[in-house]
């Protein structure tokens, strides 16, 4: 025998009627899209991080449109703040929640548009533009870095 580096073992053959086989599902990190889910947490585009983690990353992606939700400052009042490039600049806007229970973008407004639920809002806003701030155009989101 030859003195290798590599001892090779020999194993017991495997016999096909004991083995029970177990099939595991594979690790999901989202929902499939088909399902709809209305918890922010199971959406692509919701991230926990802080403002300046979402800006780093929005840029660096450099997409128009590209956008990340992440908590807010203010729990109660904006429970979540919108991060978006656009125009090569990155805007922070805030995702309010109304008395009513319905969200909706930055200050209230006469008239504005709320949702149900913040994955409505970013949902439509993926296919209807965003005014950003005054005088700086709009955007349509168009989905996370």
């Amino acid at each position: 025998m030859r003195n290798n580096k590599f001892m090779m073992f020999q194993q017991p053959p495997i016999n096909k009627d004991t083995i029970k086989s177990k099939v595991i599902p594979p690790f999901r990190t989202e929902p499939k899209p088909t399902e709809k889910s209305n918890n922010i947490k199971d959406q692509p585009w919701f991230r926990d991080v802080d403002r300046a983690s979402a800006t780093v990353s929005v840029e660096r992606d450099g997409r128009e449109g590209c956008f990340i939700v992440r908590p807010g400052r203010d729990c109660r009042k904006t429970p979540y703040s919108l991060t978006v490039y656009s125009n090569h600049k990155t805007y922070n806007l805030q995702i309010a929640l109304r008395s009513e229970s319905t969200y909706a973008i930055g200050t209230e407004k006469p008239n504005e548009q709320t949702f149900n639920n913040v994955v409505e809002l970013i949902s439509f806003f993926m296919k209807s533009s965003l005014k950003l701030a005054e005088g700086e155009g709009n955007v349509t989101l168009r989905g996370p870095p």
